[in-house]
């Protein structure tokens, strides 16, 4: 019973994050016959490979385990009924938040490199002109 919620969560949680089983696999290096046990809840999950789907949905294993039907986690809050918390789902805002913060560092370092060669095509640029203007008797 546990390890069916358990796969019907992690299912849960891949198409809230619009990931394909494809993305999921190659991410965490399982083979397609392995994760289509796992999501269709016939292959076992141990505590390690667990920690692993939480790390990757940047949540806990008690978050895959509480699950319920609407993408919300039941916790027990402290002197008080259980609540409901919607899950945060990161994933592909994290994934492109990051390949933006790479380009735009590259972009940096190419402004840098831009601004070096123009400085440095002045500089020419310039010492051209002095040359002209001592060979012309003009300095």
């Amino acid at each position: 019973m546990l390890n069916q919620k358990v796969s019907t969560n992690l299912k849960r949680l891949r198409l809230l994050n619009d990931y394909t089983q494809d993305y999921v696999e190659t991410s965490l290096d399982i083979s397609h016959r392995t994760y289509s046990k796992i999501e269709n809840g016939e292959g076992r999950i141990d505590l390690d490979r667990l920690e692993t789907f939480a790390k990757f949905y940047k949540t806990d294993a008690i978050t895959i385990i509480t699950m319920s039907d609407d993408g919300s986690f039941v916790r027990e809050a402290p002197g008080s009924k259980s609540i409901a918390e919607p899950i945060p789902s990161y994933g592909k805002a994290d994934v492109a938040l990051a390949k933006c913060e790479e380009k735009c560092n590259g972009l940096k370092k190419e402004i840098v490199l831009l601004k070096q060669q123009n400085n440095l095509k002045e500089k020419t640029i310039a010492d051209k002109e002095m040359i002209i203007k001592l060979l012309t008797g003009e300095a």
